[in-house]
């Protein structure tokens, strides 16, 4: 059995970047499926209360995903990427785009000094590495930000609250029977 320690949300920043830890109930190469394949990651990825009625993933070197994540008021959220390293089971990392966010989260991103002179960056990185221990799974979600005051901004905004209730959701997904 898991302790809850052991499937906390561990939280690291330096300089650009956040890192999210968990430890996943699964083995390494049912994790990356479920992040390369569109009809598994439409199931659990995004914050508890939003849904992804859009995903579309072109998983290879170069290849775009692009995924609509839908609050529970109805603003969408399309988020583009584009992935510059695959290692099947154990690392992906791709570029990322808000540009399409809704203008007045961009706004909150500025406000909260995530953009000098008011123009915050809508582009980040992600590096996604899978340690497999048995027939688990440890995720480390690297956030690569232009700025220190970028990921400041978006850590105020609440980034470790979604990136906490979306790596659940994945554990859960990976917990499912079907």
């Amino acid at each position: 059995m898991n302790s809850r320690d052991d499937m906390a949300l561990r939280v690291d920043t330096s300089d650009t970047q956040a890192v999210f830890v968990r430890m996943l109930d699964a083995p390494a190469a049912r994790v990356f499926h479920c992040w390369t394949r569109a009809r598994e990651f439409t199931r659990w990825f995004g914050p508890r209360e939003f849904s992804s009625p859009v995903c579309e993933i072109d998983t290879r070197h170069g290849g775009r995903w692009y995924i609509v994540q839908r609050s529970p008021e109805g603003v969408d959220y399309p988020l583009t990427g584009i992935y510059t390293r695959l290692e099947p089971t154990r690392r992906l990392a791709c570029k990322v785009s808000s540009a399409e966010y809704p203008a007045d989260w961009h706004a909150t991103l500025c406000r909260l000094g995530g953009g000098a002179s008011g123009a915050a960056s809508d582009q980040m990185t992600w590096d996604v590495a899978f340690d497999e221990a048995g027939d688990r799974t440890r995720i480390a979600v690297t956030t690569f930000f232009a700025t220190t005051a970028e990921r400041d901004a978006h850590l105020r905004m609440g980034i470790v609250r979604g990136w906490e209730e979306t790596l659940q959701r994945l554990n859960q997904r990976l917990c499912a029977d079907d």
